[in-house]
């Protein structure tokens, strides 16, 4: 069909003239170009520490223990388009922001799949983003609760409530 080889080769356009200007969100190829949407979206979204070794996270998680704080860890790819998806249409929700209140937010960029990327999520058993780890407060990693793949608000929410052991 015509129109979608025609639709194709816009969005390809879109997509070289973004990526020529800096953006790498495939989902929004010419945003913070058209409007500042990509600027509002960053305001209202999560605030992850980065962490990039197994030292990194094992600090982080007795720093979280002792303030009694749970651990969502998120692999996160700039190629990664459900990564993507998450940080636009789920970690920018107010209600998630809530229910992850108490909680150290981590994130590992593995972007760059160097030597530490694959070091930790092998140690972890993570193959590839997104994927999701949930640690208890009390420093233990929370087995059967990760998240893999684009996960959409309310179940995200409800999820999260059953991880962290609180009320829905």
């Amino acid at each position: 069909n015509a129109s979608i080889g025609i639709f194709a080769s816009m969005y390809g356009v879109a997509m070289l003239i973004g990526a020529f200007l800096g953006n790498s969100n495939p989902i929004q190829p010419l945003a913070g170009i058209v409007d500042q949407t990509s600027k509002k979206i960053d305001s209202q979204n999560l605030i992850f520490k980065r962490i990039k070794s197994i030292d990194d996270l094992n600090n982080a998680v007795v720093e979280a223990s002792k303030n009694n704080k749970n651990i969502m860890l998120d692999f996160y790819a700039d190629w990664c388009i459900s990564c993507k998806e998450m940080e636009l249409y789920t970690f920018t929700n107010r209600s998630v922001q809530e229910v992850l209140a108490n909680t150290l937010l981590l994130q590992a960029d593995v972007t760059l799949n160097d030597e530490q990327d694959k070091k930790l999520m092998k140690t972890l058993g993570v193959y590839g983003p997104p994927t999701i780890i949930f640690y208890g407060s009390d420093g233990f990693k929370k087995d059967g609760y990760e998240v893999v793949g684009y996960m959409r608000v309310q179940q995200f929410i409800s999820h999260v409530k059953r991880v962290l052991g609180q009320s829905t």
